[in-house]
């Protein structure tokens, strides 16, 4: 635990490093110049009245901008600029004592000013700073409840769209399931079976997807990690949507390094990465278009690309597509379905 900072001023210029002690002690004796050559402009109409009065001003100056150690510099060279600007002349008996007692009492209290000044000049700054902090903090909570209500803005998108894409499988297989039972789509039964089977394992995957984004908030996503041949994953994937690829009319280039790897890593879920990129690549290029996959050694790692000439993200959108619950188009009008 950090130790509580002292309340008593250290000398020297320790809230304004950027205040070297030349200048510091500099300051001072610029002060002390201008107070001696008021009080010398005043010397017709002052006399040996308040010797000392136009002096003060340059101490609380000095022990404010620069500190004790500056005050204190300051009080002896205005007690010794005075005493020269007034030979001797400052009042009490010829001895001199009066003119040790004036001297002494400006210095007790030239020495108080420069503390106190400092003092206030300390606590003043003390004040400004934890203001200051004060309004980091407020502007830190500010932008926290931005961020909140921002999340919470976009996790409730997420959950329309959820619904949106959790309903439109299901439509398809209660309206075939109705349909078959009903004995009006008896002579396309094979038809009816096959969208019924499609809908139900793109909901499945859907399923999927919504379990893997809770495993993963809540920290539980499990990793079976061991040696993995890279391209057997790829291969998994890209077999997978192939009927998609050529029903939609893409061209799929394929650049596999058979030999690159071995990688430790979990084979399902590099086959559900490179299936999501895939996927996704397939889902934004336009029939006619072209997709690409390469697998590489690059040194000691193993670089999966996936590239295509579809409509790309603006790159206004790029640092948003790794946040949670995030998508470019979550309206219910969107073109491209999917989570």
């Amino acid at each position: 635990m950090a130790q509580a900072a002292s309340v008593v001023p250290s000398i020297g210029p320790v809230l304004h490093p950027s205040r070297t002690r030349l200048r510091c002690y500099g300051s001072a004796l610029a002060a002390v110049a201008a107070a001696t050559l008021v009080r010398w402009l005043l010397q017709p109409w002052l006399g040996t009245d308040a010797p000392f009065s136009i002096h003060y001003g340059a101490i609380i100056f000095a022990a404010w901008y620069g500190g004790l150690g500056p005050g204190i510099v300051s009080t002896l060279l205005s007690a010794a600029a005075v005493h020269l600007l007034l030979d001797g002349q400052l009042g009490g008996p010829a001895d001199g004592a009066g003119d040790a007692l004036w001297t002494l009492l400006f210095l007790a209290t030239g020495v108080i000013t420069s503390y106190v000044s400092e003092a206030l000049h300390v606590a003043r700054c003390r004040i400004d700073s934890a203001a200051a902090e004060l309004r980091a903090g407020l502007a830190e909570v500010e932008h926290a409840r931005r961020d909140a209500e921002e999340a919470s803005r976009v996790k409730d998108e997420f959950l329309a769209t959820l619904s949106h894409e959790l309903r439109t499988p299901l439509t398809a297989i209660l309206g075939w399931a109705h349909l078959l039972q009903t004995g009006r789509a008896q002579d396309r039964l094979d038809t009816g079976l096959e969208t019924i089977a499609r809908n139900a394992r793109q909901q499945a995957q859907l399923i999927d997807d919504v379990l893997d984004l809770s495993r993963i908030v809540t920290g539980k996503l499990r990793f079976e990690t061991r040696p993995v041949q890279p391209i057997e994953p790829v291969v998994a994937a890209i077999q997978t949507l192939l009927p998609t690829i050529q029903a939609k009319g893409i061209a799929l280039r394929q650049e596999l390094d058979p030999e690159a790897g071995p990688v430790a890593g979990d084979r399902d879920r590099l086959q559900q990465v490179v299936w999501n990129l895939l996927a996704n690549a397939v889902k934004f290029t336009p029939a006619g278009g072209t997709v690409e996959v390469r697998l590489a050694e690059r040194g000691e790692s193993v670089e999966i690309a996936v590239a295509d000439s579809g409509e790309g993200i603006p790159a206004e959108d790029l640092p948003h597509v790794f946040e949670r619950f995030w998508q470019r188009d979550s309206s219910s009008r969107r073109r491209h379905g999917g989570l």
